[in-house]
């Protein structure tokens, strides 16, 4: 029995960049980078706990996710 896989990945290099530049950013400081960067259509920005008002300086707490449109 055989089977073959194929997948394709993206990764727009932009995206790998948009970490540092969020890191201890006040939320409007936040979406504003996000709104202003050509390769992010939409998004969607959460803090958690609720209180916070700035993405974290440390990125191991900060998670992106990259959704494709199909």
């Amino acid at each position: 029995m055989q089977g073959n896989i194929a997948s394709v990945t993206y990764l727009d290099p932009a995206f790998e960049k948009l970490s540092p530049l969020l890191l201890g950013k006040r939320k409007g400081e936040a979406e504003a980078i996000l709104i202003g960067n050509e390769s992010v259509a939409s998004f969607k920005l959460s803090l958690w706990p609720f209180w916070l008002q700035a993405v974290p300086q440390d990125a191991a707490k900060l998670t992106l996710i990259l959704l494709l449109d199909q």
